[in-house]
């Protein structure tokens, strides 16, 4: 039996190319909010960088700015791994723009 409000993997996958498709429409893009693409590359990013510049980079990937440097440095390396393998994690940042044309034909379907 399946439990009230739970989804099938289809329907999972179907929704799913429905947000594509609204995200393309829209002019969504996912940017990497880290600026690296390696996690060595973060830690020689971090290392040279100060305690204030270690909170921009947290709040600017969506991570409380709290802490001293040990802290945030975790804190951002772990999300950054969530980001990478795209996971749910608090670090995304989105930007777009928007192009509204078409609109009606995503939520038609």
């Amino acid at each position: 039996m399946k439990a009230k409000g739970s989804v099938t993997n289809g329907q999972l996958e179907k929704e799913g190319k429905k947000l594509s498709k609204l995200q393309d429409i829209l002019g969504v893009r996912i940017k990497n909010p880290f600026g690296v693409t390696t996690a060595e590359d973060l830690d020689a990013k971090m290392s040279d960088m100060m305690l204030v510049d270690l909170q921009r980079l947290a709040i600017s990937a969506g991570i409380p700015g709290g802490g001293d440097r040990s802290i945030l440095k975790r804190k951002i390396k772990t999300e950054f791994e969530k980001f990478m393998r795209g996971g749910h994690g608090s670090a995304i940042s989105v930007t777009h723009n928007a192009n509204l044309r078409n609109q009606a034909n995503v939520l038609a379907m």
